[in-house]
């Protein structure tokens, strides 16, 4: 038997076994793909290799392709197909970067007529299409089940068109812009008829429903409120102190001292979460009169409606209590923790951290608990009958849902920032405004119409104040008007300007050093209007936090031997009273919690630094991979290091998970995740109501109680 064959395309000799021919580059079994044509009848066959990269196999004609052929791009899409003249046309199948699967019959190198698409994530589409987008009558379904048939324009359903849900919900009527608006009736599984008008997706016949009020900082953090005569804001330039400005004549009055955090106007009094008291619950009169404590939980994620208040205890891992406006009849609502929470009407709408962050409504009674949707959400907003959302498990978009738990839109087709958390969005009563993945600031109304570019450059930041968005990379702050008018930088520092915090009227940030190590590395505030750029420390600095006035922060360190030690220091926001608190060989990943510095040292041993004591005490005599400070209690990983084995003699084993209490220091086992050397700092872990939420070595989400007791596996997937 010959160790040699010929190449059925260009018939230069190769061996046997050989999957790619060495003369023409073809792949062996690419003549299958050519259609019905053998390769014997083919006039001429070859390659070409295209200027821009691109690489053609296939049938030639006057050294053009023509014919049956493949054509790579230089990107890595690919066509595969008739080709007239060098250029796409007859039927084909064209594969793009992103995984999109496009088969039909091509025009001249252009997508005319009708088509079948497939995206990566199994939506698939049938019908026409105008510029690689659904355009003209079409089918559409998608990975949960839905099904549209209809008109489309510009890749949204436009015109004459049903919606089927899995569930059987349906819509039949006109669309606009991928809503339903104009004349159409939409049917529920409980027999519910909606038959009318609609709107932007909203029935117009409906009673109007009052929406919640969303503000611009970030969502959920209410810093304003009004009435018919007046607004009343937390004054960032002021400490967060309450201010109450006339509608009519501009004038200004200030009602408290106090560092007011989710805003809420109820008849004659102001609800506030007092963050200079702990978080506790206070009211105050509109007039300034009357400050009251209602209650000493430290709350976040307020919500006042008809005489009780809602909110996430933070002294209770969390969980959604409610409480009179008199401090009377407190009670627990939720078994798990919460975030995001927002009361509408009669619902408390809330992320779940217990089920991944999946979305969820609970009666304001607590007598019902209904799961909306299977995304993992973060920074939600209510706004009329719909819930906003940023989605990590659909590549970071936002999206909303409806409050019935069954219709889901994408507002913006862009992905957003993926490391700026809750600032990569903001809402008010008609826009959104985000930062995209390609770090440009945008807004689009919240039916997802009218996107608009708000500026053209690099965008790390986003702060929201007096009608201006805020934003910084690099070296510039800038700022540009909510309408994109009037883009201007305000401020350019040294060295890179790193970890911006905005607070009480000022920009704080590290200067420099950056991947050009310019800037001298001291903490510097600025004002809002981008003058009095200040340095407020004297030393370099690698890390900082801002609690409670001050300013903490750990000295870089510079060359030499022997290796100095590091410095914690802190400073007053005016540069004064600058101080070192403690000295350490190695001190890094400090936390600061009730007056007291968590920190690891050398060899990730964990220490604590009082500062009403001003003594230093070991926590852990171990190598700490994460640790996870609650209350009294620092729950650990041991990591298991065999680098430092001969160190001295540990009081934790290796490899386990440990909780201790800072008043005694006594450890107590909790169990052995079998992680690998690491790997702790990458998984999540969730403490609610006596139990630890955590990810075991392979992802599957487990928990156990704080005692050590019933260690379960709660998935067999990944979380």
């Amino acid at each position: 038997m010959s160790d040699t064959r010929l190449c059925p395309f260009c018939n230069g000799e190769i061996k046997a076994a050989a999957i790619k021919c060495k003369h023409c580059k073809l792949m062996i079994g690419q003549e299958e793909r050519f259609g019905q044509k053998k390769i014997d009848e083919m006039e001429s066959v070859g390659k070409i290799v295209l200027p821009d990269g691109a690489e053609y196999i296939g049938q030639l004609e006057d050294s053009m392709p023509h014919g049956e052929g493949s054509l790579t791009a230089a990107d890595g899409s690919k066509y595969v197909g008739e080709f007239r003249n060098g250029i796409w046309h007859g039927q084909g199948t064209f594969t793009g970067t992103d995984g999109t699967v496009i088969k039909g019959r091509f025009n001249q190198g252009e997508f005319i007529g009708e088509f079948e698409v497939e995206l990566i994530d199994g939506t698939k589409y049938f019908g026409e299409m105008k510029d690689v987008k659904p355009h003209g009558h079409g089918e559409a379904t998608w990975p949960n089940g839905s099904k549209y048939i209809g008109q489309w324009e510009n890749s949204k359903p436009h015109g004459q068109g049903t919606v089927t849900m899995l569930d059987g919900q349906k819509y039949v009527g006109e669309w606009k812009d991928g809503s339903p608006h104009g004349q159409g009736t939409m049917s529920y599984p409980n027999g519910k008829v909606e038959n009318g008008k609609w709107e932007k997706g909203k029935y117009l016949d409906d009673k109007e429903k009052k929406t919640a009020t969303a503000l611009l900082n970030s969502p959920n953090n209410w810093f304003a409120a009004e009435d018919e005569n007046y607004h009343y804001i937390c004054n960032t330039e002021q400490s967060y102190s309450i201010y109450r400005i006339s509608k009519s004549e501009g004038e200004s009055v200030r009602l408290n001292e106090d560092e007011a955090w989710y805003l809420n106007l109820s008849g004659d009094w102001l609800y506030y979460c007092n963050k200079s008291d702990q978080g506790y619950i206070y009211k105050i009169k509109k007039d300034g009169t009357e400050r009251s404590f209602v209650c000493e939980d430290s709350a976040d994620y307020l919500n006042v409606d008809n005489g009780w208040l809602y909110y996430c205890n933070k002294n209770d891992n969390n969980r959604i209590y409610k409480i009179k406006s008199d401090g009377s009849n407190r009670e627990c609502l939720s078994e798990g923790s919460a975030e995001y929470l927002c009361l509408h009407e009669g619902w408390l709408v809330y992320a779940s951290p217990c089920d991944g962050g999946k979305i969820y409504k609970l009666r304001n009674d607590g007598s019902e608990s209904v799961k909306l949707g299977d995304d993992k959400a973060k920074f939600l907003s209510v706004m009329g009958e719909w819930v906003y959302f940023s989605s990590d498990g659909i590549g970071g978009r936002l999206y909303k849902i409806h409050l019935d738990g069954v219709r889901e839109f994408c507002v913006t087709d862009d992905s957003l920032s993926s490391y700026l958390g809750g600032k990569s969005y903001a809402i008010d009563k008609n826009w959104v405004y985000y930062i995209n993945k390609n770090s440009r600031l945008y807004k689009v109304r919240l039916d997802g119409t009218e996107k608009t570019k708000l500026n053209d450059n690099l965008t790390a930041n986003m702060f929201f104040y007096n009608g201006y968005v805020y934003y910084s990379f690099l070296k510039k702050l800038s700022r540009v008007k909510l309408d994109g008018t009037c883009d201007q930088v305000i401020f350019e520092s040294e060295g890179e300007i790193n970890n911006l915090v905005l607070y009480d009227g000022y920009f704080y940030y590290q200067n420099g050093p950056g991947f050009r190590n310019e800037g001298d590395s001291l903490i510097y505030r600025i004002k809002i209007d981008g003058t009095g750029n200040t340095a407020i420390t004297s030393e370099k600095s690698e890390q900082f936090q801002i609690d409670n006035g001050w300013v903490y922060y750990k000295v870089r360190k510079e060359g030499g031997f022997p290796i100095p030690d590091d410095k914690i220091y802190r400073v007053k926001f005016d540069g004064k009273d600058e101080t070192t608190l403690f000295t350490e060989k190695q001190c890094y990943e400090f936390v600061i919690s009730n007056n007291i510095i968590f920190y690891k040292s050398n060899f990730g041993v964990l220490k604590l630094f009082n500062m009403d004591e001003g003594n230093k005490q070991v926590v852990v005599d171990a190598s700490v991979g994460k640790y996870l400070v609650f209350g009294d209690h620092v729950l650990f990983y041991a990591e298991k290091n065999d680098s430092y084995s001969k160190s001295k003699i540990k009081a934790a084993e290796k490899g386990k998970v440990y909780i201790t209490d800072i008043n005694n220091l006594q450890l107590k086992p909790l169990f052995d995740p079998k992680l690998k050397y690491g790997e702790s700092r990458e998984k999540t872990w969730i403490i609610n109501n006596k139990w630890l939420y955590y990810q075991d070595n392979i992802g599957r989400l487990c928990r156990i109680r704080l005692d050590g007791r019933d260690n379960t596996r709660l998935t067999e997937n990944t979380a």
